[in-house]
């Protein structure tokens, strides 16, 4: 809708100025400045019509103006119409996409639960015959059901080990899958350090003199609080440790473990001097059924379960699992556990 245009308040005033001087010549019908009244009364008439002229053309501009700003409007109106379609397509499409994955996220939750299921019973099914087999065994070894000639007592400690790998394989595939479902349990017991790490010396032992390697314990200086932690769950960690550590140490070699009490922690170390594990490997190393180059050529038997099993349960536990190593030189590896 169109205005009529607005005067300034100096065309006003000239524009007054020269209708009255016209209006003032024509009744007093006298010269001015040598024109006469009719003359005076022309030239501000036209001085009337040329401001009106430049104010109407101002007017017309300013409209010009407002309706280009009024066209940018709408365009920018359309633009964010356009932008609000995307946006509620996008939205729809990422509710479906949600939908989706909740669907099969559903989906592979039962797949994990039904295969945990028959890992468990599968492991208890093979568990169950291995150990009456080891039971047997250990019998005919310890001379129970008669006389054995070397030959057959090596025979027969072969295929006791045998057996005894079988089942401790069985025990790491358990656990393993326990631990990615969630469900290790907790018995609420808080681990005495000192007392696992003696007791485990004491099993490991024999497998050490096998070896030809020595164990070496230092102990802190005054007795460590226990640990947040099961005492079993520890055991399986520091077993795979020093199990490993004996494992990949040459013959006349030491491992040594390490005990120390902090304000709020304590640290158990396991130092070897063995083969070590190459640096481009070690990221590796907690990997589920990773094992490094080197330590399969050395030994031939081994899952690649120990070291995830010992960092899951450390981790579980709310502490950390470290080490550092070099190829042919030796590995230490750092337990720290929250204490209780």
């Amino acid at each position: 809708m169109e205005t009529s245009p607005r005067y300034s308040p100096t065309t006003v005033i000239l524009a007054l100025v020269a209708c009255a001087t016209a209006i003032g010549a024509v009744y007093a019908e006298h010269r001015i400045v040598g024109l006469d009244a009719a003359v005076i009364a022309a030239v501000g008439f036209c001085a009337l019509l040329v401001l009106w002229s430049a104010e109407a053309g101002s007017g017309k501009q300013e409209r010009g103006n407002a309706a280009a700003t009024l066209a940018r409007s709408e365009e920018e109106l359309k633009k964010s119409r356009r932008l609000l379609i995307q946006q509620q397509a996008t939205a729809k499409m990422l509710v479906q996409r949600d939908l989706e994955l909740s669907h099969a996220n559903d989906q592979l939750r039962e797949i994990d639960q039904m295969k945990s299921e028959f890992v468990t019973v599968a492991t208890h099914q093979l568990r169950t015959p291995l150990s009456a087999i080891r039971w047997t065994l250990q019998m005919i070894l310890k001379g129970d059901l008669g006389p054995l000639s070397e030959e057959q007592h090596t025979f027969l400690a072969q295929a006791y080990e045998s057996n005894n790998r079988l089942i401790a394989l069985l025990q790491d595939i358990l656990t393993a899958d326990h631990i990615e479902s969630g469900t290790v349990g907790r018995t609420g017991e808080h681990a005495d350090a000192a007392a696992v790490i003696a007791t485990l010396i004491s099993d490991v032992r024999i497998i050490a003199d096998r070896k030809g390697v020595s164990l070496h314990y230092e102990a802190p200086e005054s007795p460590c609080p226990r640990l947040s932690i099961d005492p079993q769950r520890l055991r399986t960690v520091l077993q795979n440790l020093v199990e490993n550590a004996v494992q990949y140490s040459r013959e006349g070699g030491e491992v040594v473990i390490r005990l120390a009490c902090r304000d709020k922690s304590a640290e158990i170390s396991v130092t070897d001097a063995g083969i070590g594990i190459p640096r481009q490997l070690q990221q590796h190393i907690f990997s589920r059924f990773y094992r490094a180059e080197n330590a399969v050529r050395a030994v031939t038997e081994g899952t690649g379960l120990g070291l995830y099993i010992a960092k899951r349960v450390v981790e579980r536990a709310g502490g950390t699992i470290t080490f550092t190593s070099e190829e042919n030189v030796g590995t230490t590896f750092v337990v720290t556990l929250p204490v209780a």
